[in-house]
């Protein structure tokens, strides 16, 4: 959706059936992500965005950066900005823990299920390898 331009995150993702939607966002600093002035944009997208998958009936909202390595500093103070918002988690996973999870999907495709990836994403986390 939004490819680094305007006020949209990168991608949304809906399970209708489980009630639960991500907000996702892409983040490529080749020293690893910080949180700057991204703080404020983030609250516009879990605003928007959790009011636009809240409206699709989904109650449980994750917001997710992807990226090289977080500091645990920058969740803490990503998921105080967002408290007001309708996200229930913030999850910070590097770009290879993303890869991994999504093998180990296709991997195990006869038994994954989308409610055992939302377990994964409860609370507010660095997923990392």
């Amino acid at each position: 959706m939004g490819q680094g331009t305007g006020r949209k995150a990168d991608s949304l993702a809906a399970a209708p059936r489980e009630r639960f939607g991500l907000i996702i966002d892409a983040k490529v600093r080749s020293a690893g992500y910080v949180l700057g002035t991204e703080d404020r944009k983030f609250l516009e997208y879990a605003n928007y965005h959790g009011r636009e998958l809240q409206r699709q009936g989904l109650d449980r909202l994750y917001f997710i950066v992807v990226g090289p390595s977080f500091r645990e500093s920058d969740l803490k103070k990503l998921t105080e900005n967002l408290s007001d918002s309708p996200i229930r988690n913030i999850i910070l996973i590097t770009a290879s823990a993303l890869m991994r999870m999504v093998e180990e999907s296709i991997q195990h495709r006869s038994t994954f299920t989308l409610l055992d990836l939302e377990k994964k994403f409860f609370g507010n986390k660095i997923i990392s390898d």
